[in-house]
């Protein structure tokens, strides 16, 4: 999509999806930062997390059972942009929470996942720069930042492949399963 950007002959195709992606990074950014205190504020509650991880499951559960052969559009990329502003509340899956709400507006299984892998992009960086404290790599080795960066690349990669395994297979609602179990036994040990 970068080079698209850059070569004369653009494919169009991959310049509507760097605007969907830009659009969907605007919904979540303004919802980020207008609600950012109350979103880090539920950071301190088990049963605010417990439930959150019970509506995701629900979500996830029920996300899958729409046809899927719709394209990207302003609309679903938009609220895509709001479902991941949403899943900065802890219990809630971002991406869960974007491919589910792509799934939701009947959008091809495999762009619901990769836009959601690509929306995650943008959204981290600002979120980096967003929460940055110069201080927190005042006393950081080097070569274990590279190998923690590495190997959460490595790990984030191989965990992306089978998500959309299970996505082509119609297994997404199966991280339903887990969000319940985890969320009963927040509130039951809570």
């Amino acid at each position: 999509m970068c080079v698209s950007l850059i070569r004369r002959k653009r494919d169009t195709r991959d310049l509507r999806f760097v605007g969907y992606i830009l659009t969907a990074t605007v919904a979540t950014g303004i919802i980020g930062l207008l609600f950012h205190n109350f979103f880090t504020s539920l950071f301190t509650s088990k049963i605010g997390v417990a439930i959150a991880l019970l509506i995701n499951g629900i979500f996830l559960f029920i996300c899958e059972r729409w046809t899927h052969h719709k394209d990207i559009k302003t609309i679903s990329a938009f609220t895509i942009g709001v479902a991941q502003a949403v899943s900065i509340i802890p219990g809630i899956s971002r991406s869960g929470a974007t491919i589910g709400t792509g799934l939701l507006f009947g959008i091809h299984k495999e762009t619901a996942a990769r836009f959601s892998f690509l929306l995650s992009i943008p959204t981290i960086i600002g979120a980096f720069i967003l929460d940055f404290e110069p201080t927190l790599f005042t006393d950081v080795a080097l070569l274990p930042m590279i190998i923690g960066i590495v190997t959460s690349f490595v790990v984030g990669y191989a965990t992306l492949r089978i998500l959309l395994k299970l996505i082509l297979r119609n297994k997404f609602h199966t991280f339903a399963y887990y969000c319940w179990a985890i969320g009963l036994l927040i509130l039951i040990i809570g």
